[in-house]
């Protein structure tokens, strides 16, 4: 056998398996089914079906489902589901009784599906509709035993008064008509009808509006129901309510919409003039029988009126709002023009010119303007500034000229120390005590001040009237019991001024500025403060500044000759204007020659000399010292003298200055070398049991001593690496520097020094003719060599062409022809009868099948393959 015939063998199964794969049963009903069902019937569903590829057997049968929506997540029951047969079990045809009484109305597909043996399947499609009910009413309005309101003020002329009303209605199908019948007969018909869950258009619902012609000599009632028919006759009436007309013109806001209540039984009735007021009921009220408000409620400015005789079922208790009042305090509320008493009204609030107050009758209401109360603090009251603890009687006189008080008013106390007082008042342990006519009075109070802390106190006293109109009186007074606080003192204890003269010898008898820095605190304020020298007060400030973190100052000039150490001793003395004095504790301090350094250099002020840690020495152009340990420079007059920072240059004179022999970190700054430079003590290089290099960047050389000498630096040669990490090289003998490293010449040829090469992976296999491997700059063991170091911008070749043998590319090609074969697209057939439609699914196996025909295809071509490659070596 040679090489086509097992092409042909491969192809012929290839396209046997797909066939096998896609061929799917055909199924259709084939009686005539009814669109729409409106009556409790039994339906008998038949259909036949047939399959042209591999066919069923005795143990599959036909499915049903009746539902909204038929899918792969509903069961498909094959119970009660007749299924037969043809001899060859390649065609058949099943059945099914459906009981539509057992069914809800609503809108079904009614299918039937066969499965062949593969698990290819098809269904059929029908949708009926069962609708054996009338319409629902999902909501209507105006409720039962409601009124409609009247602008017309006048009740007495003929009106026509445009009234609404509405409803949602609901149905499987659709709404043939729906009408209004208004008092026992049909008043309008709508056939535009909208069937929704929810309202839409116009007032928001489908909506009947009607004019009725009023005429009010009493009370008359009409009754309203609305009819709907959906469109196989079907109907249904909603149930029959009652109305009548109300006049309720003057009002508007919150005023209650009648036709949402039941007039016999009104829960918070609200009747609002948006302008002038509003009445709120607090008791259940019964407006059934009533024809007009309008006539017997007035709403006005500042005037709220109900005619309780005439209209008794509103003479209930209420809320009443007056708004737009202009009173600057609580006004008084009239009844009748009169006083109201505490039993028929009683005030909620006054605020923004709104006044709020309930009443448990009705009449007529107004409020009136009164003035507050007046309250003093007497003479018994301490002075301003209390200076020791006692006990302070704290009394006020008050009396009120409009409304006056009773005896459930009490005085009440606030005690603050800043701020205004708010939930701090308080009438507990205030006595209060009124005249017979309750028009004034006292009240009283013991403060204990050793209960409280220094400060300035706000003592207010205050009291109510009926009105709730207030009188309030204040005054501030100090308790101060203790002297001036310091919260910062400069210099330091045991601290140093520096000294900015570079030659000792320049100064003597000279005169030295020195500034003593305080902050000073206390509940008043400071009178004076004096800067006492060497025991004797030696400057008086009268206008001390109690800020907190602005220090007041004292400048002080001295002669000095420094031949020696000298200790001076200072401290500071503040009084305040009750008296009270406080002095800070006395401080010692000399002076330091120090003048030659600058920027992170330790303030010696701010230290104590004999302590000092992280000591600093900087020259911000050439370097700086920072010690490791504690340093102690007590008794030290100069350290000008003994410590040196140059350009490249650190030096202490460590048998002068053994304090300052310490461990350190050294900076030495503006350093041009390439790379890492050598650490020179003493003109020697440095050995690292003294000298630890920390980093070389950016011209500046970091590390570390353990004892001191003179330190500076020097070029390292090529061959000492480079220490700090980088990618420089040096050169000697003047040669010119490489890339990927730097390098440089010496003697009579050209030498460079590299640390950066190229470093490549294999290369990968070739794929489509094409192989290609990774290569990255990398950093390498610093070297000599006598070409140019590589450059980090010219990278080897990373992909290159390449050629596989022609038998594994004949074999490949080969294999590659089946795989095409077999995942050509198959065609299939996806034309359905009218009546079923189609529901074509994907058999659930075929991917099983397909994949098997793809797996004996591909064994098959590399067989050939095998057997070529023997057939032809043979040959």
């Amino acid at each position: 056998m040679n090489k086509p015939s097992l092409l042909l063998i491969a192809s012929l199964f290839l396209l046997v398996s797909v066939l096998y794969v896609r061929a799917i049963p055909v199924i259709e009903v084939n009686n005539s089914l009814p669109s729409n069902i409106t009556t409790n019937i039994t339906l008998f569903l038949f259909a036949n079906f047939s399959d042209t590829g591999v066919g069923f057997n005795s143990t599959i049968s036909c499915e049903f489902c009746a539902a909204k929506v038929c899918d792969e997540a509903l069961e498909w029951p094959s119970s009660n589901v007749t299924t037969i047969y043809s001899a060859d079990y390649m065609s058949g045809n099943c059945s099914y009784i459906w009981n539509t009484s057992n069914y809800n109305d609503d809108i079904y597909e009614i299918r039937f599906r066969i499965k062949d043996i593969t698990n290819n399947f098809n269904a059929t499609y029908t949708k009926i509709t069962l609708d054996r009910n009338a319409p629902i009413f999902k909501y209507s309005n105006p409720f039962d035993n409601v009124g409609f309101n009247v602008d017309n003020t006048n009740a007495s002329i003929n009106t026509s008064k445009e009234i609404a009303f509405r409803y949602l209605i609901e149905d499987i199908s659709s709404i043939a008509n729906c009408s209004l019948i208004l008092n026992n007969k049909v008043n309008k018909t709508s056939y535009s009808v909208w069937r929704l869950n929810t309202p839409c258009g116009c007032d928001g619902y489908p909506t009947f509006k009607t004019n009725i012609s009023t005429f009010f000599e009493g009370v008359q009632y009409h009754n309203w129901s609305v009819s709907c028919t959906d469109i196989y006759g079907f109907e249904r009436v909603t149930e029959t309510k009652t109305f009548t007309l109300i006049v309720v013109g003057n009002f508007s806001g919150h005023t209650t919409d009648f036709t949402t209540v039941n007039l016999s039984y009104i829960d918070n009735l609200t009747l609002e003039e948006v302008s002038y007021g509003m009445i709120k009921f607090s008791d259940i009220v019964n407006l059934s029988g009533v024809s007009n408000i309008n006539k017997y409620v007035k709403i006005s400015d500042n005037r709220i009126e109900i005619n309780s005789t005439a209209l008794p079922v509103l003479n209930k208790s209420a809320t009443i709002y007056i708004y737009n009042l202009t009173y600057n305090n609580t006004p008084e509320i009239l009844r009748n023009n009169a006083s109201c008493p505490d039993t028929i009204c009683t005030l909620v609030n006054y605020s923004n010119g709104t006044l709020i107050f309930n009443v448990t009758q009705f009449s007529t209401y107004t409020a009136q303007e009164t003035d507050p109360p007046i309250i003093e603090l007497n003479n018994s009251v301490p002075s301003n500034n209390i200076t020791t603890n006692i006990t302070s009687l704290l009394f006020a006189n008050f009396s009120d000229s409009g409304v006056g008080f009773n005896s459930s008013t009490s005085c009440e106390l606030c005690l603050i120390t800043i701020g205004t007082c708010d939930t701090q008042w308080t009438s507990s342990n205030v006595i209060t005590t009124y005249s017979s006519d309750y028009l004034s009075g006292n009240c009283s109070y013991v403060w204990n001040v050793s209960n409280y802390i220094d400060g300035l106190y706000s003592v207010n006293m205050r009291i109510k009237d009926i009105a709730n109109n207030i009188g309030q009186y204040f005054k501030n007074i100090m308790v101060d019991r203790n002297a001036p606080t310091f919260s910062y003192l400069y210099p330091y204890d045991n601290s140093a001024f520096k000294v900015t003269h570079t030659d000792p010898t320049n100064i003597t008898n000279s005169s030295i500025e020195l500034t003593f820095s305080y902050i000073i605190d206390d509940t008043s304020s400071i009178a004076n403060c004096s800067l006492i020298f060497n025991n004797k007060i030696n400057n008086t400030n009268i206008s001390v500044q109690k800020i907190k973190y602005y220090p007041n100052k004292f400048n002080l000039n001295i002669p000095k000759e420094i031949s020696t150490t000298q200790y001076y001793n200072w401290s500071i003395r503040c009084s305040d204007i009750l008296g009270f004095k406080r002095e800070s504790g006395t401080r010692k301090f000399t002076l330091i020659m120090i003048g030659n350094f600058s920027g992170e250099t330790t303030d010696l002020a701010t230290v104590n000399l004999s302590n000092i840690e992280n000591l600093t020495f900087e020259q911000v152009d050439s370097g700086k010292i920072k010690f490791a340990d504690f340093v102690n420079l007590s008794g030290v007059s100069d350290v000008n003298k003994y410590v040196k920072i140059y350009y490249n240059k650190i030096e202490i004179n460590s048998s002068a200055l053994s304090a300052l022999n310490k461990s350190a970190t050294l900076y030495i700054y503006n350093l041009t070398y390439n790379t890492t430079p050598k650490i020179l003590k003493d003109g020697i290089e440095c050995p690292d049991t003294i000298c630890k290099i920390v980093n070389y960047s950016a011209g500046t050389l970091i590390f570390n001593v353990t004892q001191f000498s003179t330190y500076t630096t020097q070029e390292a040669p090529a061959s000492s690496g480079d220490s700090s990490g980088g990618s420089s090289g040096s050169s000697s003998g003047g040669g010119s520097s490489g890339g990927g490293g730097g390098g440089g010449g010496g003697g009579g040829g050209l030498t460079f020094v590299c640390n950066m090469d190229w470093q490549c992976s294999e290369w990968s296999d070739c794929i489509d003719g094409l192989q290609t491997r990774q290569c990255n700059f990398v950093k390498v063991p610093q070297h000599s060599q006598n070409t140019s170091c590589p450059d980090s911008s010219k990278s080897p070749v990373t992909s290159q062409t390449c050629q596989v043998k022609t038998e594994i590319s004949a074999a490949s090609a080969q294999a590659n022809e089946f795989k095409k074969e077999a995942e050509k697209p198959q065609v299939i057939n996806k034309t359905g009868s009218s009546i079923t439609g189609m529901a074509v699914q994907e058999s659930k196996g075929k991917s099983n099948y397909l994949l098997a025909g793809v797996i004996i295809s591909v064994a098959l071509a590399i067989a050939g393959f095998f057997y070529y490659r023997f057939f032809r070596l043979k040959t």
